[in-house]
C-alpha cells in the first residue's frame, strides 16, 4: 500500500508543476560505490564495497533563480562482498564441504529510489554551481546472492540465489550533492553532480542498510 501512496504524490507532483512550464524532464546516470554501514561480521577481509550503478528519470521545478526542487523514479542496485578466504563457515562433517578452501559472496539488492530534493545554486548564468539535499524513498524490488566456492583441488563452483521476499519493504535514505549544470540551449541543460546516497531507516529488519557514492550525469529538457 505504501508503493502505490509514493507513486500517487509522485504523479501528482507531476501535474501541479507542469502549469507554469517551470518543469523540467530528464534522464540521469550515475556510476556508484556501495557498501553496507555498518560491518557486523568480525572477519579478516570480511565485507568490502563495490560498484553498481542508478539510473531513471528526473524531474526539476525551478522555483526561482536560486531554488529548485527535484523529484523522479530512479532503478539502482546495491552490492556488498564478503570475503571468507581461509575459513569454511558451513559444516566440516559434511563431505561436500570438506575440501572447501574459501567463499566469496556478493550479495545485491535492487531498488526503485523516489528521491524529493532542494536544489539550491551558488551560482546563476549559464554555467551554474549548485548544492542539492534531501529524502528519499527506496523501495526494494529484489535480493540476489553469489556464492565463489573454492576447493583445495583449484575448481571452482558459482550459485546464484534470487529472492523476491518483502518485495514492498521501504528503507529511508537521504542524499546529497555538489554539481554543475550548463544550459546547452533555451531547452537542454547538462548536470554533473557527484552524489552521496545513505539508507537510514530501515522497515524491514533482514534489508542491509547501504551508503554509496557516484558521479551522476544527467540531460534535462524544458518542458
Amino acid at each position: 500500500m505504501k508503493k502505490y501512496l509514493l507513486l500517487v504524490l509522485y504523479l501528482i507532483s507531476i501535474t501541479v508543476f507542469a502549469q507554469d512550464k517551470k518543469l523540467l524532464l530528464g534522464f540521469s546516470f550515475s556510476p556508484e560505490y556501495s557498501n553496507e554501514q555498518i560491518s557486523y561480521i568480525s572477519i579478516p577481509n570480511g565485507i568490502k564495497g563495490t560498484f553498481g550503478y542508478s539510473t531513471g528519470l528526473k524531474l526539476l521545478y525551478k522555483i526561482k533563480s536560486r531554488w529548485a526542487l527535484e523529484t523522479g523514479l530512479v532503478f539502482s542496485n546495491k552490492a556488498r562482498k564478503l570475503s571468507l578466504e581461509g575459513y569454511n563457515v558451513w559444516d566440516l562433517n559434511d563431505p561436500y564441504y570438506a575440501n572447501l578452501n574459501s567463499t566469496k559472496i556478493k550479495y545485491t539488492s535492487y531498488y526503485l529510489e523516489i528521491p524529493m530534493k532542494v536544489n539550491y545554486y551558488i551560482t546563476t548564468g549559464k554555467l551554474k554551481i549548485f548544492i542539492s539535499t534531501g529524502i528519499s524513498g527506496d523501495l526494494l524490488l529484489l535480493r540476489k546472492s553469489k556464492y565463489t566456492y573454492t576447493y583445495n583441488d583449484g575448481t571452482t563452483e558459482k550459485l546464484i540465489y534470487k529472492s523476491s521476499e518483502k518485495f514492498n519493504a521501504i528503507v529511508l535514505g537521504v542524499q546529497a550533492g555538489l554539481g554543475l549544470e550548463y544550459n546547452v540551449s533555451n531547452r537542454f541543460i547538462m548536470r554533473i553532480e557527484p552524489t552521496y546516497k545513505g539508507q537510514v531507516l530501515n522497515f524491514y529488519r533482514y534489508t542491509t542498510n547501504y551508503f554509496s557514492l557516484g558521479g551522476n550525469f544527467g540531460l534535462f529538457y524544458s518542458l
